[in-house]
């Protein structure tokens, strides 16, 4: 989000099978990293105005403890390096993950199916109206 609107979205397939929801929203907070990385370079070729660190929504409290908290171990090489990229960005203060609950995760209106009023609201705060 930017001046209060959604600038960036995405989904991708993962280059591996998460053996958890933890490892699996670890990965898609380590594409975010690399996204918002991209966005700030751009925002700072701009001149644009940016704070940091910028909220990366999370609705997984074990994938929000994994990259606050160093010492935790991932079970390959790819989950390491997502969970490195994370928390290195954390650490520099580019990013800090925030978990959300479910029931306020908008980006839930672009992957799941959800009933008609919750796809409005969701689908409005992401439109900003």
């Amino acid at each position: 989000m930017y001046c209060g609107a959604t600038i960036s979205y995405s989904a991708r397939k993962l280059k591996i099978i998460p053996q958890s929801t933890a490892e699996a929203e670890t990965a898609a907070y380590a594409n975010a990293a690399k996204d918002l990385r991209f966005m700030l370079n751009v925002l700072h070729f701009l001149e644009g105005k940016y704070e940091t660190p910028v909220k990366i929504m999370c609705d997984n409290s074990a994938t929000v403890s994994t990259i606050m908290k160093p010492g935790v171990t991932g079970r390959t090489k790819h989950y390491t390096n997502w969970l490195w990229f994370g928390r290195k960005q954390f650490l520099d203060k580019v990013s800090v993950p925030v978990w959300v609950s479910t029931n306020d995760q908008t980006a839930d209106a672009m992957t799941k199916a959800l009933g008609k009023d919750k796809f409005i609201a969701f689908r409005n705060a992401m439109l900003n109206i």
